[in-house]
């Protein structure tokens, strides 16, 4: 069984730019996902196109621009828009903050002796004190902090009982933690989100700093 400070359950934007902000600050991760199923999937292709406030950087570094300033492309040049769609920008970004992602399925996550462990469906198991739910509700069936069956499928019962839900929603904090110690799930997407994709990246961003805040202070405390 592999041991990790945090373990990210999905590799969407929120998760990315999660993963992101853990590793500007020397935090160890592990981040489990396929991040071309939110632009092939969830997106509808939406997000082909590129703006400039389209970003996963929380801290403000490897932004859009930044990528068009180092592949010497610019929106308003033809030659480059083959390269200036969000999936290059992704790749693009991937690189350069050197995210890892296993292209996984999580089975089931359960608490055990005040940490988590994660089952995978190829057997392999994970074990850690944070665990952050990153899905794209559009992708993979799962509801954000929408207890649904697929999110309950995902967490169990023993997990759910111990968490704080009303009329079917999970509760959150400012810092989007459950009220079971380590559990945190990024900020859910809608199909309206899909239209203003601004807004989007705006709170992937935001819930990443917060949750990564989090995790820092809990470390510190373990």
């Amino acid at each position: 069984m592999s041991t990790f400070p945090v373990l990210i359950i999905g590799a969407g934007p929120f998760g990315l730019s999660l993963a992101a902000y853990l590793g500007r600050c020397h935090i160890g991760y592990l981040m489990i996902g396929k991040p071309a199923l939110f632009w092939k999937v969830c997106s509808h292709g939406a997000l082909l196109a590129l703006a400039s406030d389209w970003h996963l950087d929380p801290h403000g570094v490897d932004t859009v621009d930044a990528y068009r300033q180092a592949q010497n492309t610019a929106s308003n040049r033809p030659e480059s828009r083959a390269c200036d769609s969000f999936p290059h920008y992704v790749r693009w970004f991937q690189k350069r903050k050197q995210l890892e992602i296993l292209p996984w399925n999580v089975e089931r996550v359960a608490p055990q002796h005040e940490r988590f462990v994660a089952t995978m469906q190829n057997g392999e198991q994970i074990a850690t004190p944070n665990v952050v739910v990153a899905t794209c509700f559009h992708a993979c069936g799962h509801a954000g902090c929408r207890a649904s069956e697929p999110f309950k499928t995902l967490l169990g019962d023993d997990i759910l009982a111990r968490m704080s839900v009303h009329d079917g929603s999970v509760r959150l904090d400012e810092r989007f933690r459950t009220s079971l110690p380590g559990l945190f799930i990024a900020n859910s997407t809608t199909e309206q989100d899909f239209g203003q994709p601004s807004a989007l990246f705006a709170r992937a961003r935001a819930s990443a700093a917060s949750i990564g805040q989090a995790i820092r202070q809990r470390m510190q405390t373990l």
